[in-house]
Parts: structure tokens; sequence; C-alpha cells
């Protein structure tokens, strides 16, 4: 039983429900849903399986596997020890959600193979080329692509519809956020050694950006409504949290190194609200 808790924990289950939103925005954007509740509740479970059980813990596990980290990590604050099959459990994992994307037609089998590409080429060791986490900048654009733009294509396109160019604007909107968010998750680990973005901007700059970055998020997405039958509860709520975020990185980074890790979750917290708010929105 222990050994099973550890390769869940080394998934960093905590963060599905964060999976289900980013790909949530994309389904609820589309045009195109199921007319009854039978049908719906199974693009949820897929939107929900597909990303989050099988892409998120695939990649959580091979990243865990060739990491040495022995402490905290985001969103695992007191790690097990690493079961050994572990890297092989999450290729596994990767594998079987490509599978499960055919189920959703080419697009979106294509979508979760770039996906766990990118997941491998960030974390795997041994290339011919640094891996992506090592890489500054690098580090934080894929987090940016595969947790913005690519879910939201996914579940996009899990309705059938074919990719354009709205859906790729939205994607990017939230591309950007999460370009502005995910930074802090390095802020309390900068002591561990490793070379990231946040290590090489500096923390208190990487807040400043972040702030601007949730700004421009706001600008990206406001002009698009829906605001035609007037003022929209779950527009308000996107609006307020994501200005909120932005204040919060701001003032977070007139010193950054204090309570980091609750800092961090206080600022993802109001990112996810408000991108879950945003979706809503839509339908």
């Amino acid at each position: 039983m222990n050994t099973l808790w550890a390769y869940v924990a080394w998934m960093r289950p905590a963060g599905l429900a964060v999976t289900f939103v980013w790909v949530f925005t994309g389904w609820a954007a589309s045009p195109r849903h199921p007319t009854t509740f039978e049908g719906v509740l199974t693009d949820m479970m897929w939107l929900l399986g597909v990303n989050g059980l099988l892409l998120w813990s695939g990649t959580n596990a091979i990243n865990g596997a060739e990491d040495d980290d022995d402490g905290p990590v985001n969103l695992l604050t007191t790690p097990p020890p690493k079961p050994r099959y572990l890297g092989p459990v999450g290729y596994g994992l990767l594998g079987l959600a490509s599978v499960a994307a055919l189920t959703r037609g080419p697009t979106a089998a294509a979508l979760v193979a770039v996906a766990a590409g990118l997941g491998c080429v960030y974390s795997v060791r041994g290339m011919p080329w640094p891996r992506g986490k090592d890489i500054v900048g690098v580090d934080i654009a894929i987090n940016a692509l595969g947790c913005g733009l690519g879910s939201v294509l996914l579940g996009w396109a899990s309705t059938g519809m074919p990719l354009n160019g709205e859906v790729v604007w939205v994607g990017l909107a939230f591309s950007v956020a999460v370009f502005g968010g995910f930074p802090t998750s390095q802020i309390f680990q900068l002591g561990d050694g490793h070379r990231n973005w946040t290590a090489a901007v500096g923390p208190r700059r990487v807040l400043q950006l972040g702030t601007l970055l949730f700004l421009l998020h706001i600008a990206m997405l406001a002009p698009r409504g829906p605001w035609s039958g007037g003022p929209s509860l779950g527009m308000a709520v996107w609006v307020g949290t994501t200005l909120m975020a932005a204040v919060h990185s701001l003032w977070w980074s007139q010193t950054p190194h204090t309570d980091a890790y609750r800092r961090m979750q206080r600022q993802l917290g109001l990112l996810i609200v408000g991108q879950l708010a945003w979706s809503l929105a839509q339908l």
C-alpha cells in the first residue's frame, strides 16, 4: 500500500482539478456541445481522464523519476521515497493518453502526442541536448504552452470542432497568464541549485513581470466578451480575480522570499478561479 501511495503521490494528484479547468476552458469556448446530460458527463470524464489522470500524472511521474529532488516540489510538500518503476509507469500513462485521445479524432490525438513529447523534452536527461527544464526561459515556455494553449486546443478539439484562429487566440491568452503565474512555483525552491527562469531573472522581477502579463491577459480576452447580453457575472469574476492576482504579484515582489509557498498557492488559486469563471461565462 505504501508503494502504491508513493506512485500516486509523485503524480501530484492535488493538481487534477486544475488540469480539468485548463482543458475545460477549450471545451466551454467551443460552440458545439452534447445536448444530453449523459453526453456532457461523458465529455467531462474524458477531459479529466486524458488531460489529468493520464497526461498530467504521466508527465509528473517522468519528471519525478528524472529529478534529484528529495524535498518539497510543487503540489507535493512531503514527497515519499521514489518507487522503482516511476519512470516506466509515467511513459505508460502517456501512451494510454495518446490511445484514449484517438477516440476524439486525429486532431485531439495529435495534440496529446505533442503534449507528451513536450513533457519528455522538459524532463528527460541524457538526450543530445539539454532538457527543457534546465534551459532558462524554455522551462516556463513549455509549461505555458502545455497548460495554456495546448490544453485549450485539446478541450476545443474534443468537441469535434476544427481548430481556428479564435481558439488559438484564447489559448495564447491563457498561456500569457500561465507564463505570468507559474514562475512563482520556482521561488520557494531557489535554494536547491536549480537553474531556471526565476533564478536567472530574479524573483522580484519575475513577480513584477507577472503583474504586467496578467493585465495583458485581460486585455487579450476582455474585448471578446461575452458582453452582448449585458454585464456577465462570470466575466466580472474573471476580471476581478485576475486583477487581484496582478496586485498580489506586485505586493509580493516587495518581499519575494517571505512565505513563498503559501503566496504561490494563493496567486495560482486566484488565476484558476478566474479561468473557471471565464469558461463558465462562455456557456
